[in-house]
């Protein structure tokens, strides 16, 4: 539908027009659960476009350094305590046996 408004000083004057950001758009294969992830760190940090977490922001800023990624350090294996060196240690073998020796009493 053309505009009828005799009024065109707001087209001249470059209103209404989109601005161009210089930016290409990219696509990326993610699974649901890693964008949500994902949107929901973006908007901790408060990069946020319609209400909700924006990767592109997250990404940009990134790129820009005004965020800056940490790698974790590998985990390790968890180690169960030495049993000489826990005075909390408790050996079920052992208590089991003393019990039936009567060397341990039931202290209630």
């Amino acid at each position: 539908m053309p505009n009828y408004s005799p009024n065109t000083q707001g087209i001249l004057n470059n209103r209404g027009v989109k601005p161009r950001l210089n930016k290409k758009e990219f696509s990326i294969k993610l699974q649901p659960e890693k964008k949500e992830i994902l949107e929901e760190i973006a908007g901790e940090f408060g990069y946020k476009h319609g209400g909700k977490g924006s990767l592109s922001a997250l990404l940009e800023a990134i790129a820009d350094d005004e965020l800056m990624l940490v790698e974790r350090p590998p985990s390790r294996p968890r180690q169960r305590p030495d049993p000489q060196d826990d005075q909390s240690y408790v050996n079920a073998d052992e208590v089991r046996s003393r019990t039936r020796n009567g060397e341990l009493e039931d202290k209630q």
